[in-house]
């Protein structure tokens, strides 16, 4: 099964933010249109930048689904060609971070096994 990143490398890109407290990796999305001698560091500096992030707490579920229904509906839009989502991806860094507190979900996941 083909990953997002391999379907739309020229405008997806996974990173990290950091870890958390408990040493866990944050990893992002990264969506823009950029060269592939563009690094994620040089297109948030001279591009403005959008945020969008969920579960800042454990149980907030939804709010990570948002995140990934926002990602779906610009790589979709951007598939479909269309000119307004170009034009975005092109002149704006869209960070997606799915999880701010892994440590939370962790701790909450745990209950559920």
């Amino acid at each position: 099964m083909k990953t997002l990143q391999s379907q739309f490398p020229e405008a997806l890109r996974k990173i990290s933010i950091g870890q958390t407290f408990e040493g866990r990796d944050i990893p992002a999305y990264l969506l823009a249109l950029y060269q592939k001698d563009d690094t994620w560091e040089s297109i948030a500096r001279h591009r403005p930048a959008m945020l969008i992030d969920g579960l800042h707490h454990a149980r907030e579920m939804s709010s990570m689904s948002m995140c990934v229904y926002s990602t779906m509906s610009f790589l979709f839009d951007y598939a479909k060609r269309d000119s307004s989502t170009i034009n975005l991806l092109k002149n704006t860094a869209i960070f997606i971070v799915p999880a701010v507190n892994y440590d939370g979900y962790n701790a909450i996941s745990q209950n559920f096994e």
